[in-house]
């Protein structure tokens, strides 16, 4: 659900500098959005990709997820 609480945060959204997500490449919880999409929406909201992460060891060498760092250039 993290894009749907970012959606939330409008109204906050100048006061943030940096975010955190995990991102579904390949979506094992119904109704996931795929990683592109997730990463699209931060984008367009002015985040800009700070880090990568695979977080998925178990399934290695299958990529599941991965944790996305993004912080605003314009707030740094």
């Amino acid at each position: 659900f993290d894009i749907e609480v970012f959606a939330g945060a409008r109204e906050v959204m100048h006061t943030i500098v940096g975010l955190q997500s995990e991102l579904s490449v390949d979506p094992f919880y119904s109704g996931a959005p795929d990683w592109q999409h997730a990463l699209s929406v931060y984008q367009e909201a002015g985040f800009a990709l700070s880090s990568l992460i695979a977080n998925n060891v178990d399934w290695f060498p299958r990529l599941r997820e991965i944790d996305c760092i993004m912080y605003r250039p314009d707030r740094c």
